[in-house]
């Protein structure tokens, strides 16, 4: 495995677009609605929000590249909830390529740039039943609190 983190130019926001469109990879998020629209008249303000004035380190985004391959297996991110006053990670790994490890490496390389861009501890609202949970426990998050609905974990860089 050959992970890359990769800076999205906005001609390759086609693969957001299918990474949230794709109801296997988002089957994760049933109890939010599935699948995600992310509409072509649409990518451009997202791109220059979150790609070109990402607010100092307030944001980040980028997509996680197989080297060897050279195709995209999946996006990392993060943001500061200023009405929670804290960082919240996101990772999505295509479907296909789960189970092998790409999560755990993409969410290393996720801390690490948290990390790097000066968070000191960063969060994950996940859904009840996703079973990424003990992937972010095997990488040193600790629960902070359940709901019926989410588990909040945390880990402090």
């Amino acid at each position: 495995m050959n992970l890359i983190v990769y800076t999205p130019k906005i001609e390759d926001l086609w693969f957001r677009e299918m990474l949230l469109g794709d109801p296997e990879t988002m089957s994760y998020n049933s109890a939010w609605g599935g699948t995600i629209p992310f509409p072509k008249e649409k990518q451009n303000d997202w791109y220059d929000f979150w790609i070109i004035n990402h607010d100092g380190n307030d944001r980040f985004y980028r997509y996680l590249l197989e080297g060897n391959s050279n195709e995209f297996v999946g996006e990392i991110a993060y943001h500061f909830d200023k009405q929670k006053g804290i960082y919240l990670a996101n990772i999505i790994i295509l479907a296909k390529y789960r189970g092998k490890g790409y999560g755990e490496k993409g969410l290393s390389l996720l801390l690490q740039a948290a990390k790097e861009n000066g968070c000191l501890e960063i969060y994950d609202a996940i859904a009840a039943d996703n079973p990424s949970i003990k992937m972010f426990l095997n990488m040193g998050f600790a629960i902070e609190y359940s709901t019926k609905d989410i588990v909040m974990v945390r880990k402090v860089l």
